[in-house]
């Protein structure tokens, strides 16, 4: 599992977007976790893995649409 984007809160909060490749069946899983919890989790197979990309943007613009920054760590990391 890898951390694709971090995002923060002045009031400490923090959320993270992260992928994992499940090698048993062939697929991407998408997984939004906050304060260490998870929230969401979207798993991609069977032909569905060419919406992986657009599910990914969807999230990273749910959470900034929602008041969440991004953290510059991250930032650096995925340009």
């Amino acid at each position: 599992m890898r951390v694709l984007y971090r995002f923060e809160r002045p009031d400490g909060h923090w959320a993270e977007i992260r992928d994992r490749k499940v090698t048993q069946f062939s697929a991407l899983e998408v997984l939004v976790f906050v304060d260490g919890s998870l929230l969401v989790s979207q798993l991609f197979h069977d032909g569905r893995e060419a919406e992986y990309v657009d599910a990914l943007q969807a999230r990273v613009k749910e959470l900034t649409d929602e008041g969440w920054t991004r953290s510059a760590a991250t930032q650096d990391a995925m340009n």
